[in-house]
């Protein structure tokens, strides 16, 4: 979206994994983000099957787990403190 203040969320781009049970791990990053002391990743809970397992507020890096094909989007959420700016990026698990 457009900057907050300084701030700017990039989720990176949408992307195609190929599934493999019982698991798969995508690793997420803050992409061209900017201007942000703190990250914070989500997965929208539908379709169940994806969570976040580890991740890394300052850095924005983390890993996104998916236990079943589908499609799903995980959000970042950059702030300093005072703005806040997020980004969405759709990641199909097939």
């Amino acid at each position: 979206g457009m900057p907050a203040g300084g701030v700017y969320a990039n989720a990176g781009a949408d992307s195609t994994v190929a599934f493999s049970a019982p698991s798969v791990d995508i690793p997420l990053n803050r992409s061209s983000s900017f201007g942000a002391t703190s990250y914070v990743w989500s997965v929208q809970p539908v379709p169940a099957g994806a969570s976040i397992v580890s991740a890394d507020p300052v850095t924005g890096t983390a890993t996104l787990r998916v236990q079943s094909p589908g499609v799903y989007v995980v959000q970042l959420q950059a702030s300093d403190g005072a703005s806040t700016d997020t980004a969405t990026r759709q990641i199909t698990v097939n």
